[in-house]
């Protein structure tokens, strides 16, 4: 006669966060493991391999072991600096950046010039573009490097500055890295929208579709994302999300900026085009830990606070590697981000995966027609010639 032996298992716990794997967590339905009557050698093997397994997946759930290993990455992440990776030279290139006089955008001009690109610093403010010039130029002597004045929360100033960045010549390409923080700009801009969402979103959608014929064939448009787009949904309602909390604010306008991004993608693609619309996030990006870039970094911080955040963030200049890798080196939908840190916002440039509301066509299409119409510019992709 053969008995049956029945292994007791902890199930429907909720002990620990989801583990998102393969292995068995406590939040899934754990079976009771039934062995056939065997020698207890075999029984007693197989309960160990069980029990380790079970184990494992009580250890990996535990929120204080998770938060040890964050510890690691914290702690690695004082002593390691992600070193640049390699990028082809641009000699003979132009591309634009918005923003380009100061923080992440500042520092993607100085990485560009430095590959040799002729950069046109599109921004607002002359003498910080001037600055930033002089900072380039002490750094790479024989850099090509100009200024047109843009300020992104006037569409009638977008206007001025796209027939002008494209009077010089073709375009091989864009990073919209210029954007608006809640605090700021509070107000409106000059057409009466929202200040966040109508310059992150339209204004930089006026711009593009205003240089849309002076890009090269093969030129490439980076998106600037923010990890704050996850936990944001796009409310047609409210589009430019005046009835929402500041922070909210932005990420919805991070999101309609990405999902802008992959629906300029979607229309290149069908519209059989050799143009490329990526995206970058530079993770969590600390002007705290640049190099001095006299009349363009701010004053130092002190020695505590750069050690506190090391662990965990990156350098605007760190942070720019990842969005001169996406221009560079992206093909088309794709989003470029740091490899990890504690939190995931530092490291070095890699693809990662796009999910969630940033990828909804019906959602997308929508978008593009609001800011069709909140800007009164028509943008058409299309077919290649």
């Amino acid at each position: 006669m053969i008995g049956r032996v029945a292994l007791p298992v902890p199930c429907r716990t909720r002990r620990g966060p989801v583990v998102d794997d393969d292995r068995p967590s406590l939040h899934q339905e754990c079976p009771a493991i039934t062995f056939a009557h065997r020698p207890h050698s075999q029984i007693a093997e197989r309960s160990q391999t069980y029990n380790k397994t079970v184990t494992a997946s009580i250890r990996d759930a535990d929120p204080i072991r998770r938060r040890r290993g964050r510890r690691r990455d914290y702690a690695q992440g004082l002593v390691t600096r992600p070193a640049p990776i390699e990028l082809p030279r641009l000699d003979g290139r132009r591309f634009v950046v918005t923003g380009g006089a100061a923080g992440l955008g500042y520092f993607t001009s100085e990485r560009l010039a430095g590959l040799g690109a002729q950069v046109t610093i599109a921004a607002r403010h002359a003498g910080r573009a001037a600055a930033a010039i002089a900072a380039i130029r002490r750094i790479h002597p024989d850099a090509v490097i100009d200024h047109r004045a843009l300020d992104l929360a006037s569409l009638a100033a977008v206007r001025d500055a796209a027939a002008a960045i494209a009077a010089d010549g073709p375009i091989d390409g864009l990073v919209a890295n210029a954007g608006a923080l809640p605090w700021d700009r509070p107000g409106d801009t000059a057409e009466g929208h929202e200040g966040v969402f109508g310059t992150n979103q339209l204004g930089h959608f006026a711009l593009m579709a205003r240089l849309w014929p002076a890009f090269a064939p093969t030129a490439s448009i980076v998106a600037l994302g923010s990890t704050t787009h996850r936990r944001a949904r796009l409310d047609f309602a409210d589009l430019e999300s005046r009835r929402a909390i500041p922070m909210r604010r932005y990420g919805r306008s991070k999101l309609a900026v990405m999902t802008t991004a992959v629906e300029l993608d979607r229309r290149i693609r069908a519209a059989g085009l050799a143009r490329r619309s990526v995206i970058a996030h530079p993770g969590y990006a600390s002007g705290a830990l640049d190099p001095a870039r006299p009349g363009v970094t701010p004053a130092r911080s002190s020695a505590a606070f750069r050690l506190a955040i090391r662990g965990w963030a990156n350098s605007k200049r760190e942070g720019a590697e990842i969005v001169a890798a996406a221009a560079l080196l992206g093909a088309g939908g794709e989003l470029w981000g740091p490899t990890g840190g504690a939190f995931g916002l530092k490291g070095a440039p890699r693809r990662e995966p796009l999910a969630g509301a940033v990828l909804d066509p019906e959602a997308g299409a929508r978008l593009w027609a609001a800011s069709e119409e909140l800007t009164g510019v028509e943008w058409r992709i299309g077919p290649a010639r």
